[in-house]
């Protein structure tokens, strides 16, 4: 039994996982979680000073003094396994290794990259391009796109006013709402807006590939992000408690020089010793994608030229000293947000001689986001109009709740509004859910072994807020499934609570416990008509509905089961036989149909005849006829459309589309078949004219041609065209080789021999010897050809 005092044992441990050190613990570290978007956690003495001078003494070995002048990062990447360490050395590099694995849950593996230490020299005097100079970035960047957390480790201290933070401009502090002002609103809609367009890093806002309203959009966002990292990177230095002055972004509680923007949405760490930062890139919030809340960056190092600007990277150099470590998941078959769902808090324990522990409210919120972090936001693709910023807040409620019972109607009852068997009943004050999801009186009971092991979101585990109410019913399904909505006893249909955003699959699914999987809206009369909330269970099954609604003014900010709006709607499963049977409703699965938007459907009906003609089209033996091979196709103006065609099949084909930055820089090649008779329409009638493309790499040092990707349009395939691509793929290694030899003049002769290889040939003209005979040897014949073409 383990109580907040005393940490738990790791809640999930990859398998494989061993606790390393732990007969060998000779101190004891304190994480504190700082905000929870992005999951970030802040360690004092994560390394002793003698380690990090350690660190630091390895990476100067590393890195060129001479690179500093004019540099803004220097890098030094650390194996233990390097041959050239001593064994000291490689002992206190394992150590590190052994306590990011004991925290993370998983061993460092071949899949990641070693431990780096960064090194920022100080800015040169008198430097315009501002603190944020380096820029921001996700830890996806650089098609990393496996990593799931980081750890930042500084290995030397500074002064906040000496600069170098580590900037967080959308993090949110731990407990705080999320902001209302319309203007932080447009904030973080601009980390969703560059993610959403393939944007990892602001270096690459002003992309070539990006094209009218995207890319203005994306600038906009992007500089958005910037000016206000600026803000909070010079704030954080103008607030240096060394001073002797009020510092308003500092809480004189916390240990540590940790900034927060006095907007509330914004953080910045300052240097410290040994001090450690681990965020999550990934997490269960987003359901395992890029957390658009994560975008960080290192500010520049502002010392003056007699504080040491200019050192190069010594020992003793003055600047911004960092030990990182990225965790990436397994390259197995399960995608990378599956492992990252599962892989959501930082787990105490034992590791490389160190004893981590979670401090009491952090231990408890770890717990909690574990439990109570639903689906991933809708990805935003354009900022908010400034004319949209009024209507950003929630209007007040139109319809409000005056506090009557809620009756549920549906299918199972034929939409009767008076049907008392399905009137709901307000739960008691103080009182949580029941079932499987809990039974437990409110935070103060919460076991944290039960906590870890309920499938329920911890704001449904404990009592409703004072303004709200919690109503409930139990209901017996004996086809498993349920379509409903609720309304008023007394208003009927004046007051009803519908689901708002249909899932991907085209229902509104709810989920087990979790308050926030659908969001509920609250309407009259004319709203909600043929949008029920959905339940898909077993046949048989005993399940609680529950619904939580905002009674008045909600002072809280949190909203109904803290989803921050008026209403939530969940169930929980029940288990066993209840005192008073519960009312049994039935409900065939094939009643509830599913809904997808009507602007689809129109625009289906009105494209038809055009759609059934392209695939009459794409079904003639015509068509096979006139599709020709276009080989290492370059980005070029003129071919641009159909390099991009390609990347738009690779998106409907693969989990992971391919990047045409590595087209520019050569890294991959892309070979296409093409439709030549729709080429000269696709401009104009916006007509695929690629039919497949395959996508490879040549890897000269081990004489490999590698096929990343090979697809083919959906309504092209079982036709012979992946076969003709793969026939390539295998021709174009010989061939390769074959014209090599044609660029030098030889030509291939005969057939191949036994071992594969094929004979060359180049036969010499009778060079000019200015009216004289003829050479009498070959061997004379030979050099006089040779002093021709190749000179004196």
């Amino acid at each position: 039994r383990h109580s907040a005092a005393q940490p738990s044992p790791a809640p999930w441990r990859a398998r494989g996982v061993r606790r390393r050190g732990m007969r060998e613990a000779s101190r004891v570290a304190t994480w504190r979680l700082l905000c929870e978007r992005p999951t970030l956690y802040h360690c004092q003495g994560f390394l002793e000073p003698e380690e990090c001078d350690a660190v630091v003494r390895l990476a100067a070995m590393g890195l060129c003094a001479g690179e500093a002048a004019g540099a803004k990062k220097l890098k030094a990447d650390l194996d233990p396994s390097d041959a050239g360490l001593s064994e000291e050395d490689s002992s206190l590099l394992r150590r590190v290794e052994e306590r990011v694995a004991a925290l993370s849950g998983l061993e460092v593996h071949d899949g990641e990259l070693p431990l780096a230490v960064h090194f920022t020299p100080p800015a040169p005097p008198g430097r315009k391009d501002g603190r944020m100079s380096i820029g921001l970035h996700v830890d996806t960047n650089n098609a990393r796109h496996q990593r799931w957390l980081t750890f930042i480790v500084y290995l030397r201290s500074m002064a906040p006013s000496g600069g170098g933070h580590t900037v967080f401009p959308l993090a949110r502090r731990r407990g705080a709402p999320e902001p209302r002002d319309p203007g932080l609103q447009r904030l973080c809609a601009a980390g969703e807006v560059l993610l959403g367009h393939g944007i990892h890093h602001t270096d690459q806002i002003d992309s070539k590939f990006l094209r009218g309203d995207a890319k203005a959009n994306v600038r906009e966002a992007g500089e958005l992000l910037l000016r206000h990292a600026e803000l909070l990177a010079a704030g954080a230095a103008a607030a240096d408690p060394s001073k002797g002055e009020e510092c308003p972004g500092m809480n004189p509680g916390e240990p540590g020089r940790h900034y927060w923007d006095p907007s509330g949405l914004g953080l910045a760490v300052a240097q410290e010793q040994g001090s450690c930062v681990a965020f999550f890139t990934r997490s269960r919030g987003t359901n395992g994608q890029v957390d658009p809340r994560s975008w960080h960056g290192g500010a520049a190092v502002t010392l003056t030229a007699e504080a040491g600007a200019g050192a190069g990277p010594d020992v003793g150099a003055t600047g911004k000293w960092t030990l990182q470590k990225f965790r990436e998941a397994p390259d197995q078959k399960r995608a990378v947000e599956d492992f990252a769902r599962t892989h959501t808090v930082l787990s105490p324990g034992l590791g490389g001689g160190v004893r981590f522990q979670l401090d009491a409210e952090s231990l408890l919120a770890s717990k909690a986001i574990e439990v109570i972090q639903g689906r991933a936001p809708r990805a935003v693709l354009r900022l908010p109009e400034p004319a949209e910023e009024a209507a950003a807040e929630e209007p007040p409620p139109s319809h409000p709740y005056h506090g009557e019972a809620l009756q549920l109607v549906g299918f199972c009852n034929a939409w009767n509004t008076k049907d008392a068997s399905l009137r709901l009943q307000r739960v008691p004050g103080g009182e949580g859910c029941s079932g499987l999801a809990g039974g437990l009186a409110g935070a103060s009971g919460l076991r944290l072994r039960e906590l870890r092991s309920t499938p329920c979101r911890a704001a449904a585990l404990v009592a409703p807020a004072t303004t709200c109410v919690r109503q409930r019913l139990t209901l017996h399904l004996r086809e498993g499934c349920l379509s409903f909505q609720l309304l008023s006893s007394t208003r009927r249909y004046a007051f009803r609570i519908f689901p708002a955003g249909v899932g991907e699959d085209g229902f509104y699914r709810l989920e087990s416990g979790n308050p926030a999987a659908v969001k509920a809206e609250i309407g009259g009369e004319g709203d909600g008509h043929g949008d029920n909330f959905f339940i898909d269970e077993r046949p048989n099954t005993l399940v609680t509905v529950y619904v939580e609604v905002v009674e008045g003014t909600d002072s809280t900010g949190q909203g109904a089961a803290c989803t921050r709006r008026s209403a939530a709607v969940w169930y929980v499963l029940e288990k066993g036989s209840h005192a008073d049977p519960p009312p049994s409703v039935s409900q065939a699965r094939d009643k509830q149909k599913p809904l997808f938007a009507k602007t689809t459907q129109a625009a289906f009906k009105q494209n038809y005849k055009e759609l059934h003609d392209l695939w009459l089209e794409y079904r003639g033996t015509r068509t096979v006829r006139d599709v020709q091979l276009i080989e290492d196709l370059k980005l070029k103006k003129d071919s641009e459309d159909l390099v991009f065609q390609a990347r738009t099949l690779s998106k409907r084909c693969f989990e992971q589309r391919f990047y045409i930055r590595d087209l520019e820089s050569g890294r991959l090649r892309l070979t296409l078949l093409v439709d030549v008779t729709r080429l000269a329409k696709s401009a104009s009638t916006g007509l695929e004219s690629c039919v497949g493309y395959c996508l490879y790499c040549i890897l000269p040092a081990e004489k490999v041609l590698r096929i990343e990707q090979l697809a083919v349009v959906e309504a092209l395939r079982r036709k012979g065209f992946g076969q003709r691509l793969a026939e390539w793929a295998k021709a174009s290694v010989a061939t390769n080789a074959l014209a090599f030899c044609r660029k030098v003049s030889f030509e291939a002769v005969g057939s191949p021999a036994a071992d594969g290889l094929r004979p060359v040939e180049h036969h010499l003209a009778p060079p000019a010897t200015g009216g004289s005979a003829s050479p009498s040897s070959a061997e004379a014949w030979a050099k006089e050809w040779l002093r021709q073409a190749c000179g004196e």
